[in-house]
């Protein structure tokens, strides 16, 4: 039950931004004479797995595995007048979950990361573009017993 609310509000907030396509510009005429230099916030969600296998130790304690959830990132990018462009991206995403039970007391393990990257983007034609980035999660695993700990580990990620 400790991530019902995250879920939950995570597919709302990807239902609503999925109609931001019927709300979008797209015959607006822009004067090529002028220099545009601004500042673009993009925000993405969907559904993500984590594709490796998840092994419960030890293994007396039964439980299941839930490695599907959903995933948003939001990301802030500097248009300058040049092609390459640089911004900051970071979201939530959860890797994996599964209930154990132990001593017929039930509990959660759920493994999450925030990226914190730094990315760089070069626009090859006209509606594509290429992204690549560096940085680090924040990776934190809770485990839901009677009392809720929380580690936080600092591993090097790249993207």
């Amino acid at each position: 039950m400790c991530t019902n609310k995250k879920f939950l509000w995570l597919t709302v907030i990807m239902a609503v931004l999925s109609v931001n396509k019927s709300f979008a510009q797209t015959n607006v005429k822009i004067d090529s004479n002028k220099i545009r230099k601004s500042f673009v916030l993009q925000v993405g969600g969907g559904f993500g797995g984590y594709t490796t296998v998840v092994h419960i130790k030890p293994p007396a304690l039964t439980g299941s595995v839930n490695r599907y959830s959903a995933v948003g990132t939001i990301r802030l990018i500097w248009y300058p007048s040049y092609r390459l462009r640089m911004g900051f991206e970071s979201g939530y995403t959860d890797f994996y979950s599964y209930k154990v039970k132990n001593d017929n007391k039930p509990g959660s393990v759920h493994l999450s990361a925030i990226p914190l990257l730094f990315v760089f983007s070069m626009q090859v034609i006209k509606r594509v573009n290429i992204y690549a980035g560096i940085g680090a999660y924040l990776e934190t695993t809770h485990l839901c017993l009677r009392i809720e700990y929380c580690t936080i580990i600092y591993p090097a990620g790249y993207r």
